[in-house]
């Protein structure tokens, strides 16, 4: 197990904008969830924990597995992280009339580079035309698929 956590520890340093954007997101979450034991908001609290443990699982598996993730799944963990604990415990919802909509409008991208990256590392390289035409358009019925999904 220390031998996973140490090459999880070097892989996020050696990704200087991952660790960025990992710090901040820490800082965030547990700055939040400190916010909310104050205001006595104890279900608020324990999600921003739950979900300040999860990015942080995605490098220890992806090492446990020997697979790479990328950093596109990584920022759909942090976007569906930072999404629920901004809509539901600071209630964006109800401050900003159209943040559903935006959540809906980003992870529609998301979730299309996603697919695009699945598909890219069925077909391999993009030689050809029609290879790239055929990632874009299956990358985007994934996305399609992932959205039927979740609503």
């Amino acid at each position: 197990m220390n031998k996973i956590l140490k090459k999880s520890i070097k892989q996020i340093k050696e990704h200087k904008s991952i660790l960025v954007i990992f710090i901040i997101y820490l800082l965030f979450m547990s700055s939040s969830s400190i916010y909310f034991f104050i205001i006595k908001r104890i279900r608020d609290a324990f999600m921003c924990l739950v979900f300040m443990l999860i990015v942080p699982s995605f490098f220890v598996v992806q090492n446990i597995l020997k697979v790479e993730f990328g950093s596109i799944f990584i920022g759909l963990c942090l976007f569906i992280a930072v999404g629920a604990i901004l809509g539901a415990c600071y209630d964006f919802y109800h401050l900003i009339p159209m943040f559903d909509d935006i959540l809906h409008t980003v992870s529609g991208f998301i979730f299309s580079s996603l697919g695009y990256s699945v598909v890219k590392s069925f077909f391999g390289k993009d030689d050809t035309k029609r290879k790239f035409i055929g990632s874009i358009v299956l990358g985007t019925l994934f996305s399609l698929a992932i959205g039927l999904i979740w609503e």
